[in-house]
């Protein structure tokens, strides 16, 4: 028999506690893209394809757009900021994004074109409260505005839903 926490707790018990775990991820790395005290302006007409149960879709303010999964608490997410005066590199922008993970250990990282633009990609391994997490960010620029995609999980769960995470990349274009 395979049970988990979340078959024996439910999923409603989990969700508070993988929101607020994720949500500080997602939170710490957006800090230093806006820095400047102006309100983050997210992108507009932004096009992707949601991904797939069991993401459910939750509200973080530090994102445009983040699902969890219900299943291993891994999630998707994507960020976008258009302020005029914002303009980081994409190192950047991708260090923001790992920059809440803890003894940080690259495993993968490519420059590569995503969206008809230079982009940066990096797979990497930390913790968070002393649980180890893995997350994939990329990142690229494209009218004025920064983008970041972000999957992210507890480091032996991660694989499970990489897939979607890879649809999810390949449906996503910004204007």
């Amino acid at each position: 028999m395979n049970t988990t926490l979340f078959s024996i707790f439910g999923w409603a018990s989990w969700r508070p506690l993988l929101t607020s775990a994720f949500g500080v991820i997602l939170a710490t790395s957006c800090v230093s893209v806006s820095i400047d005290k102006n309100k983050v302006v997210p992108a507009k007409n932004v096009r992707f394809n949601a991904p797939d149960s069991p993401f459910e879709e939750i509200d973080i303010p530090n994102s445009d757009k983040t699902w969890i999964s219900v299943v291993s608490g891994n999630t998707i997410s994507f960020l976008s900021d258009c302020q005029k005066n914002s303009d980081p590199t994409l190192e950047q922008m991708l260090t923001d994004s790992f920059s809440v993970l803890e003894g940080l250990h690259a495993s993968q990282s490519e420059t590569l074109t995503y969206n008809s633009r230079q982009a940066l990609q990096m797979t990497s391994e930390g913790f968070v409260d002393g649980v180890p997490i893995k997350m994939k960010a990329l990142v690229f620029k494209r009218n004025s505005c920064n983008y970041t995609l972000t999957y992210a999980g507890v480091s032996k769960k991660f694989p499970r839903e990489l897939e979607q995470f890879n649809r999810f990349l390949q449906s996503f274009y910004a204007p």
